[in-house]
């Protein structure tokens, strides 16, 4: 078997000479030394290999450290969703326990350790006790209005009148 029949049959079996050969000035330097084997088209040979080995090596660990990096940002923002589901809309977090059970464990002594924004925060300063235990009640445990009322021994109509009332004045203090 002649020189070019075993580039041909290399080039067939592996990638990496296939892209190697791919680009034509290296293809020549591959020529030139199956004509003129000289040590000196050896050297330019295989500096010309060398780089080219280097360079698909550099690409290769760069687009594993993105894909990998990805994955990671991935996971972390799924884990933060899952851990900080809003709970506004009305509909049920995504949880295996009760609402109530989880709240059993967890007890949160001030609405203000929930909140990240300092306007919000000053603003929630500025509410009443019972407003702010109507907040938390619907917007932290996911009550209705009706078990926030039994619980608080009052009318339905009296929570909804007080929680509109919070959010009244937490949308009037948050826009000064």
């Amino acid at each position: 078997m002649d020189n070019r029949n075993k580039l041909a049959c290399l080039q067939k079996n592996n990638a990496v000479i296939k892209g190697f050969l791919e680009d034509n000035n290296n293809y020549r330097v591959l020529l030139n030394y199956l004509d003129d084997p000289s040590p000196t088209n050896l050297k330019i040979l295989d500096d010309v290999f060398q780089e080219f080995f280097l360079e698909l090596r550099f690409t290769t660990y760069i687009l594993s450290l993105i894909r990998y990096a990805a994955i990671d940002f991935d996971k972390r923002v799924r884990k933060n969703n899952y851990r900080s589901v809003l709970l506004l809309d009305g509909s049920s977090p995504p949880t295996i326990a009760s609402t109530n059970e989880v709240l059993t464990e967890v007890k949160f002594t001030q609405l203000e350790e929930l909140v990240t924004s300092a306007a919000l925060f000053y603003a929630l300063k500025k509410l009443t006790p019972k407003e702010r235990i109507v907040l938390v009640d619907a917007y932290v445990i996911d009550m209705s209005d009706t078990s926030i009322a039994q619980k608080n021994k009052v009318s339905q109509q009296a929570i909804s009148k007080l929680r509109s009332q919070a959010l009244r004045k937490l949308r009037t203090l948050i826009r000064k």
